[in-house]
């Protein structure tokens, strides 16, 4: 297991990377990337990929190799063309934002996909205890 950014690389995340291991994609985008450790995982399996945060000192912190793939947006007004991923990834993000632009921002995510759907969508708020996730 190589360790990235002193984090076991892609865990939590390692059973989404397994699953796209024999997977084609032509490119994937992973929302609220964090220091990109998902996207680091899909370059090591051979999946082009991009991640959009919204922190630039997050990104910042993340290694120079996966630095490059990384860029600071606004999830909620992805600068993308339409059907631009095949797959796009919003794990572990929407419970760090408000409430009433969730819809908008389902909508943003919905607009840039192409072929696949929503993968690890997750809502975990708190307060109303509730997550989903489809695999």
């Amino acid at each position: 297991m190589k360790i990235f950014m002193g984090y076991k690389l892609v865990s939590p995340m390692k059973p989404v990377i397994i699953n796209y291991k024999h997977t084609t994609f032509d490119n994937v985008l992973d929302t609220g990337c964090g220091v990109g450790n998902l996207v680091w995982g899909f370059v090591n399996i051979g999946i082009p990929v991009e991640g959009i945060g919204v922190s630039k000192d997050t990104i910042n912190r993340s290694s120079t190799e996966a630095r490059s793939l990384l860029k600071v947006g606004d999830i909620t007004i992805l600068d993308y063309s339409d059907n631009r991923f095949d797959l796009v990834n919003c794990s572990e993000t929407l419970e760090h934002i408000p409430e009433r632009v969730f819809l908008n921002i389902i909508r943003s995510l919905h607009r840039v996909k192409s072929m696949v759907n929503f993968k690890h969508l997750s809502l975990a708020r708190e307060e109303h205890k509730i997550r989903f996730n489809t695999y």
